[in-house]
């Protein structure tokens, strides 16, 4: 386990090859089991590896002799790294389910096949009113029977909840009409694993009184239906095939199409240095008509970033778009925006030590004005039409590190061929086969006049910075967006 040959360990103290801080504790649990003959007892260690790495042991110490106690003992281990490990790694998966799930606008409930709940979001809880004595029974069945007069349709909700429990493989979607006026939309779906074990059922339940009542916002109700739908999938996979599907997800979460103002060219490139990656960006219209743009990089790599991106990518999003009014000034979202975000990562996920650098620009397409707030990220470039260059500095630290720091917001306006360029340090600090870094000198001295297009831009550092690492591979996600005013 430990790499050593017998002659190497053999006549050695133990203590030279386990972890200093450990030492006091260990020598205490040592003495514990000379002084008890015939008492096992369990312990994990941290041991050297011959190759200087530190390799988790979970050993069981027993005294040597009955009839002489103090002479020595034997100590029966093996090594659980691996598992420690794979143990931290569900954990993390296990609390972006849970963020996902508090942070959804759904009602969630996940019942098992003998009607226990096994799950449920307060969203749900708040939906239908429903006490905390209800919920503490932890019976589905109470849980029905709590919300029935409050139904237009009662015995046909029933017999339908009836049916599918009768059938537990079966989907359905439906909407159900509630005697104050709201309606809800109810999908349902059998959660089962990719082995085929069925566990019970999940219930995504959607407040759509307001779309039923506009017409134009059918459209967006359908399509939150179907993200509904691919988070049932998601639920029901086991965790091995969850960080495959996380991938899928987590480009499905970047916009297909960007939003194009007129008389305005908004262009990005992405590329993740593994599967899945800790960089994002988004591009949406607020529904005060401006442009939202943001680009961001969580700390760290592969999977954890990849997990927590999603997370900060759902939070800016949401919150944007509530903020996002007529009634509220850009400034206000942009404040609103970051201090939500920042307090509910700072509150919630303050032990998992994860933290993003985020530029968030929002643009009025028709004066220009572009009100932004730069936390903790690289200063993106503003590229005038006569080849002057300006930088938009932090205004904030970045999101999830400090609790209740506050986010300044920032204003520029942008002239008839300028042009912003936002990248993420994968762009600088891309290197070459003999471990240089392309650095922000070689990016600014692309930027010449005249600007060309935003795509074009684009096109051209992507070029160079291949060009430059030739054929090493990159270290880290490589993310782009440029954002150029055509005309006035």
């Amino acid at each position: 386990m430990l790499g050593y040959l017998p002659e190497e360990m053999i006549g050695q103290n133990v203590f030279d090859y386990l972890s200093p801080d450990e030492e006091p504790a260990t020598r205490t649990l040592f003495q514990q089991v000379l002084t008890r003959p015939g008492v096992p007892v369990t312990a994990e260690f941290r041991f050297r590896h011959q190759d200087g790495s530190w390799r988790i042991i979970e050993s069981v110490g027993t005294a040597l002799l009955a009839d002489a106690p103090g002479e020595g003992m034997v100590v029966n281990s093996r090594d659980v790294t691996e598992r420690k490990r794979a143990e931290a790694t569900l954990r993390l998966q296990k609390t972006l389910l849970e963020a996902q799930g508090e942070a959804s606008i759904d009602g969630i409930l996940v019942v098992s096949d003998q009607g226990r709940i096994l799950s449920y979001n307060q969203r749900f809880v708040e939906m239908w009113g429903l006490s905390p004595d209800v919920m503490t029974t932890r019976s589905d069945e109470a849980a029905i029977a709590a919300v029935l007069d409050q139904l237009q349709d009662p015995e046909t909700f029933r017999a339908r909840v009836e049916h599918l429990y009768r059938h537990p493989g079966e989907k359905a979607r439906d909407e159900i009409l509630l005697r104050d006026g709201r309606v809800f939309d109810r999908y349902t779906a059998p959660v089962v694993s990719s082995e085929g074990d069925h566990y019970g059922r999940i219930w995504f339940f959607r407040d759509v009184t307001e779309q039923k009542r506009h017409a134009e916002e059918l459209e967006q109700a359908r399509q939150e239906a179907e993200q509904a739908r691919v988070r049932a999938s998601h639920y029901a996979r086991s965790l091995e095939r969850e960080l495959e599907f996380g991938r899928r997800i987590q480009r499905s979460l970047l916009p297909a199409d960007l939003p194009q103002p007129p008389g305005w060219e908004l262009a990005v490139r992405f590329h993740p240095v593994w599967r899945v990656a800790g960089d994002f960006y988004d591009a949406f219209e607020l529904p005060n008509g401006h442009l939202a743009f943001l680009i961001a990089d969580v700390s760290g790599k592969g999977v954890g970033a990849a997990l927590f991106m999603a997370l900060f990518q759902s939070l800016l999003r949401a919150a944007a778009e509530r903020a996002g009014d007529a009634a509220r000034s850009d400034e206000a979202v942009l404040t609103e925006v970051f201090t939500s975000t920042n307090g509910y990562i700072t509150r919630v996920h303050k032990k998992a030590h994860m933290f993003a650098s985020v530029f968030f620009g929002v643009l009025d397409s028709v004066s220009g004005v572009l009100q932004y707030v730069n936390a903790g990220h690289e200063p993106p470039v503003v590229l005038g039409a006569d080849g002057g260059l300006r930088r938009l500095a932090p205004t904030g630290p970045a999101l999830g590190l400090i609790g209740g720091a506050p986010f300044n917001v920032e204003g520029t306006i942008l002239a008839a061929g300028e042009s912003v360029l936002a990248y993420t340090d994968g762009v600088t600090e891309a290197r070459n086969e003999a471990r240089d870094f392309f650095t922000e000198e070689r990016l600014l001295a692309l930027l010449l006049p005249p600007a060309p297009a935003a795509a074009g831009l684009l096109d051209q550092i992507e070029r160079a910075v291949h060009a430059f690492a030739g054929r090493a591979p990159l270290a880290d996600d490589l993310t782009l967006l440029a954002l150029r005013r055509c005309s006035a």
